[in-house]
C-alpha cells in the first residue's frame, strides 16, 4: 500500500511517521521549497505526547520541550487568576504521557528528522488528483505526477485537497441535485 501526503508541516509529517511505522510506504509533497514553520509555540497535551512517544521521538520531546508545572489562565485587566491546571508530575502520572510547551519550528525539526530523506518532496504544489478503483493520482504544479491507494490532505487551513474533495462531492452527491448540502 502506498499513501500521498499533501503538506510536509506537523500534521502531515506526523501521518507520514504514522503510516510508516504500520509499514505502508508514503510520500509526503510540501509546496513550499523548504520548511520553515511560522509562529512561537505549541502546547502538545498528553494525547499528543503519548502519539509522539510511540514514534519513537520520546527523547527530542523531553530534550527540546519545557515541562510546565501548570497552565494558568488569567484576566488581564483585574491581574484575577480564573482557572488553573496543574500539568507537571501529576497530569504525567495521572494520563501517562507529559504536557510540554515547545517551539513550532523545534518540533517540526524533530519530526522531519525522523522521515526517511527519500519520502519528503518539496517544492510540490499539488494542482490536482482524480480517483478510480485502483487508487489515487496527483498531479502537481510541474507536470510531475504520483500514484498511490489513498490520498491524506494535511494541506493546512486553506487546503487545495478539502476545497477539491468539497467541490467533488457536492457534484456527485445525491443531496446537491435537490439543491441542498
Amino acid at each position: 500500500m502506498k499513501a500521498i501526503v499533501i503538506g510536509g508541516g506537523i500534521g502531515g509529517t506526523t501521518a507520514a511517521l504514522s503510516l510508516l511505522r504500520r509499514g505502508i510506504d508514503v510520500e509526503v509533497h510540501e509546496q513550499a521549497r523548504q520548511l520553515t514553520e511560522i509562529g512561537a509555540g505549541v502546547q502538545l497535551g498528553p494525547d499528543a505526547t503519548r502519539v509522539l512517544i510511540r514514534l519513537g521521538l520520546g527523547e527530542q520531546l523531553a530534550r527540546l520541550g519545557v515541562l510546565p508545572r501548570r497552565v494558568d489562565l488569567i484576566d488581564l485587566r483585574s491581574d484575577r487568576r480564573f482557572y488553573s491546571v496543574p500539568v507537571g508530575p501529576e497530569a504525567t502520572a495521572r494520563y501517562g504521557a507529559p504536557y510540554y510547551q515547545l517551539h513550532r519550528p523545534d518540533l517540526l525539526d524533530i519530526l522531519v528528522s525522523a522521515l526517511p530523506t527519500q519520502v519528503l518532496h518539496l517544492g510540490e504544489r499539488a494542482e490536482s488528483f482524480t480517483q478510480d478503483a485502483d487508487g489515487v493520482s496527483v498531479r502537481f504544479a510541474s507536470g510531475h505526477e504520483t500514484r498511490g491507494d489513498l490520498l491524506l490532505g494535511a494541506d493546512g487551513i486553506h487546503s487545495g485537497c478539502a476545497r477539491s474533495c468539497w467541490a467533488r462531492s457536492s457534484r456527485t452527491s445525491p443531496a446537491s441535485s435537490r439543491g441542498g448540502r
